[in-house]
């Protein structure tokens, strides 16, 4: 084994470390232990003989408490997953304001059209009723 410590993979680096091994996100050292022990147990490959996947299950587990417990590469994936968290918020209300202004577009189209670069945009009513669509 090498002296250097395993540094996780972009893969597991999106993955939700702490749900998978079910602890809040400010569980602490001995929770963590605590609940690695808890999965061992049900997954280890000698005691669940009949389940294929227990083996990888397992690795991935020991893996996780590994990442966590080293303080370096636990704050490394915090910092992540709050940008990541940051960044959803920041999309989801972003999407909300589109939403909001497409709204208000159909609405003063639907009631009777708007002036755009000289060209009247005919109302959403009159594309339904020829079967077309607009928007």
């Amino acid at each position: 084994m090498s002296s250097e410590k395993q540094r996780p993979t972009d893969a597991e680096l999106n993955e939700d470390w702490y749900a998978l091994l079910m602890v809040p996100q400010d569980a602490s050292v001995g929770a963590i232990k605590k609940s690695f022990r808890k999965l061992a147990l049900k997954y280890h490959p000698d005691k669940n003989t009949k389940d294929p996947k227990a083996p990888e299950l397992f690795a991935k587990f020991t893996k996780i408490k590994d990442f966590l417990l080293d303080e370096q590469i636990k704050g490394e994936y915090d910092e992540k997953r709050k940008a990541k968290q940051a960044k959803a918020k920041l999309d989801a209300a972003k999407s909300a304001v589109m939403g909001e202004r497409r709204r208000r577009f159909k609405v003063r189209v639907v009631r009777g059209g708007i002036r755009e670069n000289g060209i009247i945009l005919v109302c959403v009513r009159e594309f339904r009723m020829r079967g077309e669509r607009c928007l």
